[in-house]
């Protein structure tokens, strides 16, 4: 038990260090401050666990070597952002990031100035990063580790559940209504599905603005719908605070 929950808590050390790397890159890249990165609702990219504990496992023996380090970590990393690309596409039909715009690229999956991030990252990150962590970790109460452990464990599992089960329904409503003609009855159950679990699948819109889909119209007409939904809650939200103003004002 107290292994499996060390090497979860690294995982998940790795994921929220890959959650502010990215909020740093978007910054650097566009000006902006984004807090919606990656498909789970906590401050976590499971992607980048998953990369740093295969950099972990695989590729400590080259830490005394840094130009091996370096191209090797550019590989693996690259391979795994290539495969969570692919996976994800053929499990709910959706791309959720393309490089097509950029130089270098493979399928619009991964590209080489990415793969350049990968490696320096892998650098600073198996040489410096790590060992603290890991030192970190190793010097924490074993009992005091599982109890941790266990309730960010369940947080974790909870997050990921809502998440799927928010990816599922935009399968769902991709494959039920949007290949429709656009009648008055199919946009009424459009808004009847989407309205359900809107703050999860906003927030993966958020998170993956260029998702494309293998019809962009369609996907282009689910995001609008999204966005409209949201504005007449936040419109009728208003109506009531302004309604309730009125009632106090008569009341006093």
């Amino acid at each position: 038990m107290y292994s499996f929950f060390h090497l979860f808590l690294s995982f998940l050390i790795y994921s929220i260090i890959g959650y502010f790397v990215e909020i740093i890159t978007i910054y650097i890249n566009f000006g902006q401050i984004s807090f919606h990165r990656g498909f789970l609702l906590g401050p976590y990219l499971p992607v980048f666990g998953i990369g740093g504990i295969l950099m972990n496992v695989l590729l400590s023996k080259y830490v005394d070597d840094p130009v091996a380090l370096f191209c090797m970590a550019m590989i693996l990393c690259t391979l795994v952002e290539y495969f969570a690309s692919l996976i994800l596409e053929k499990l709910f039909k959706l791309r959720w990031w393309d490089y097509q715009e950029k130089k270098f690229n493979l399928n619009g999956r991964v590209c080489l100035e990415n793969a350049v991030g990968f490696g320096i990252g892998g650098v600073i990150f198996l040489k410096f990063m790590n060992p603290a962590i890991t030192g970190f970790l190793d010097s924490m109460n074993h009992n005091l580790l599982i109890v941790i452990g266990i309730i960010l464990f369940i947080i974790f599992i909870a997050d990921l559940s809502f998440t799927l089960n928010s990816l599922m329904l935009i399968k769902i409503d991709f494959n039920e209504y949007l290949h429709k003609d656009a009648t008055e009855e199919v946009k009424k159950q459009i808004k009847d599905r989407l309205e359900k679990d809107l703050f999860g699948k906003m927030h993966i819109f958020k998170a993956f603005p260029k998702t494309t889909y293998h019809d962009n119209k369609i996907l282009d007409q689910f995001k609008e719908k999204l966005f409209e939904i949201k504005k007449e809650r936040k419109l009728q939200k208003l109506k009531n605070k302004k309604k309730e103003i009125k009632h106090s004002k008569r009341d006093f």
